[in-house]
């Protein structure tokens, strides 16, 4: 038996895992199938799916690896996404505003 190729439109975008043959209507309300989904506060994709129809778990942290360079001090930095910012260099620079160690 061969599973349907059709894929469903919308804010849950999936693939139809139903059989050939069988209704291929798409009801929100019965549909189990998981879906990625973005996070709302920085739109990267969730570490864990969501049943289609149904709203995202509440909460959800991202665990999406990003590069870039401190506001702070200059420094190239790697952190995760949803943890704060904070430098990982020995660290002797001084804040521009103030003259405080960063």
């Amino acid at each position: 038996d061969k599973v349907c190729s059709e894929r469903f439109q919308g804010a849950d975008s999936h693939r139809c895992t139903r059989l050939w043959g069988e209704p291929q209507t798409h009801n929100y309300n019965d549909c189990t199938a998981r879906v990625s989904f973005q996070l709302p506060n920085c739109g990267h994709i969730a570490p864990v799916k969501k049943i289609c129809g149904r709203p995202p778990p509440r909460k959800v942290e991202c665990k999406y690896q990003m590069k870039y360079v401190s506001t702070h001090c200059g420094h190239p930095q790697s952190r995760v996404c949803s943890h704060p910012e904070k430098c990982n260099h020995p660290c002797t620079a001084k804040r521009p505003d103030c003259g405080h160690s960063v």
